[in-house]
């Protein structure tokens, strides 16, 4: 019907322009970068000029080479961000060989470096490491992303623009947040400096709280403190992983022997 696709389209147009101006003057990284995403898929989609388009992918191609750092990392330093750009990523990437259009050069590197870091922060249970307000990310997300990895490549196990270091061995898996050496990157999140995580036999031992998706502000102060960033968990029970610890761990029933 005409009428309906007039107003479809109008309405369209006028997310493109909310898409736009988001872009333009969004803070956070995640959100500049979706905003971009979208409207690359805008200009394939929509019934643009070729210029346009183009103008569209190459704004797209420049907050990506801002964004997703040369280390594979994301901008926020949050790993559930980075699964969600490379979700968005592939999206489009896929649309464009739908729609027999050539797929942007700076989409194709920062797949190729975002999808081995991803992997270097997935613990043995499947999900993402929670770090910089992360919650973990889904399992089943994760797991289809990184089949979409044809190479395979293994990360490096110190991201320095990112500021992690990661250590896998067998089904074992220590990731420590070791600081960025980028002064530009921020986050809306708190910054989990020198907490670490531990895993193994797909079971977490050495965890973050994360953040809490409500009322983020109210908790801030408890999610900063270094306790929230570090905590070992045995048997359901958990301690806090700063000074006097392990002096407090050995109080324990089961570790009163040492």
């Amino acid at each position: 019907d005409h009428a309906f696709y007039r107003s479809f389209m109008r309405m369209i147009a006028t997310h493109v322009g909310t898409l736009q101006r988001e872009a333009s003057r969004a803070a956070s990284p995640i959100a500049r970068t979706r905003a971009h995403v979208a409207l690359g898929l805008a200009s394939l989609s929509l019934p643009v000029s070729e210029s346009v388009s183009r103008k569209a992918l190459e704004r797209l191609g420049t907050c990506l080479d801002e964004t997703v750092l040369a280390d594979g990392g994301f901008g926020s330093r949050n790993p559930d961000d980075l699964a969600d750009i490379a979700a968005d990523l592939l999206s489009l990437a896929k649309s464009c060989k739908a729609l027999n259009q050539p797929v942007p050069a700076p989409v194709i590197r920062s797949l190729a470096r975002a999808l081995p870091r991803l992997r270097s922060y997935v613990h043995g249970d499947g999900e993402l490491a929670t770090f910089c307000g992360a919650r973990g990310g889904s399992a089943l997300l994760v797991k289809a992303l990184l089949s979409t990895d044809e190479t395979a490549a293994k990360p490096t196990a110190h991201a320095p623009q990112a500021g992690f270091v990661t250590l896998h061995a067998g089904g074992s898996a220590v990731i420590g947040d070791v600081g960025a050496r980028q002064s530009k990157i921020v986050s809306n999140a708190y910054q989990s400096l020198s907490a670490v995580e531990f895993s193994s036999a797909g079971e977490r031992l050495c965890v973050n709280v994360g953040t809490p998706s409500a009322q983020q502000e109210k908790y801030a102060a408890i999610v900063e403190g270094a306790a929230a960033h570090n905590r070992l968990v045995l048997e359901d029970s958990d301690v806090p992983v700063t000074d006097g610890w392990l002096e407090r761990l050995q109080t324990w029933p089961d570790m009163a022997d040492g």
